[in-house]
């Protein structure tokens, strides 16, 4: 239900009051010329029209009055239309955030990272597990993260391992 503003009111009562004059000047003149027969016998003398204006401004008011109402009531509707617009635009975008949410939390879960300090073998460069046991550094690494191994060989190492005499007993 809409409130009724103080303008609405006071057009109305305006309304009224102009549709009560035009009925009493007709009410009065009528009342006059049938009954006394105006005076000393001749009509009143009030223009014939002065009833006519009275009623088309009480019309006017009203006509007004329905005019504003249909103003404010287009003026709503394009409010209404605009804010259900943002709330479906609200509500798309908050789904979008909770399905990213949702793929960020699902990758979160499948990364594995390494952190803090990793004991290793200066010499052998193995890598001691949280067990105690040693494992080579390659499956560590494969076992914590996601990161898998393919082995080569680098051209220095290549070039020391032509240079280098072949040992004498395996």
């Amino acid at each position: 239900m809409r409130k009724i503003r103080f303008a609405h009111i006071y057009l109305l009562t305006l309304a009224v009051i102009f549709l009560a004059l035009g009925a009493i000047i007709v009410l009065h003149s009528f009342y006059y010329d049938t009954l006394f027969g105006g005076v000393d016998n001749k009509p009143l003398p009030y223009p014939e029209f002065l009833h006519d204006i009275f009623f088309l401004l009480g019309l006017l008011t009203i006509t007004s009055l329905y005019c504003i109402e249909k103003k404010e009531t287009e003026t709503l509707a394009l409010a209404n239309m605009s804010l259900q617009r943002e709330i479906g635009e609200r509500k798309r975008v908050e789904e979008e955030r909770e399905k990213l949410i949702l793929e960020l939390q699902e990758a979160l879960d499948k990364v594995k990272a390494l952190s803090g300090l990793l004991p290793i073998c200066s010499s052998c460069k193995k890598i001691r597990d949280d067990n105690g046991y040693w494992n080579q550094i390659e499956v560590y690494i494969r076992d914590h993260s996601e990161a898998d191994f393919s082995h080569s060989i680098c051209p220095r190492c290549y070039f020391d391992a032509q240079t280098r005499d072949p040992p004498s007993t395996y």
